[in-house]
């Protein structure tokens, strides 16, 4: 793995394990999936697997991400696409009062910091271009 950005890519592997994991949950085991992310509501299987779907197509789009080393070219859209995501989700939890929305939030949050960080820590140890 080449050093640019290094740990950014591990920040996305994190996106990508949370996408895959959650997608395959949603997809497989929909109504195991809601209590595992502490649901109160009531949703219908068809709608948490095509989440699940869904899920699982993003987590290809940032895998490929990594794997082709667009690091610099989406790293600003993989941010607003988050922060996008998470003011949804606590809309969401608004509306409805489901703790989940804000545990997937959380979820989504801690990988914002973690790319943050670790994108500003290898911009840092690049130097000046």
């Amino acid at each position: 793995m080449e050093t640019l950005h290094r740990n950014t890519k591990i920040s996305l592997g994190y996106v990508a394990g949370y996408l895959i994991m959650g997608g395959l949950l949603f997809l497989w085991v929909p109504q195991t999936a809601l209590k595992i992310f502490q649901s109160s509501g009531q949703y219908d299987d068809i709608m948490i697997r095509v989440v699940g779907l869904m899920m699982l197509g993003l987590a290809i789009v940032v895998i490929q991400v990594i794997r082709l080393n667009l690091i610099q070219e989406f790293y600003p859209t993989t941010l607003m696409l988050r922060m996008f995501l998470t003011a949804g989700m606590i809309g969401l939890y608004f509306y409805s009062g489901d703790i989940m929305f804000l545990i997937i939030s959380g979820i989504i949050v801690l990988g914002m910091i973690m790319t943050v960080y670790f994108y500003l820590r290898d911009e840092r140890s690049q130097g000046p271009a």
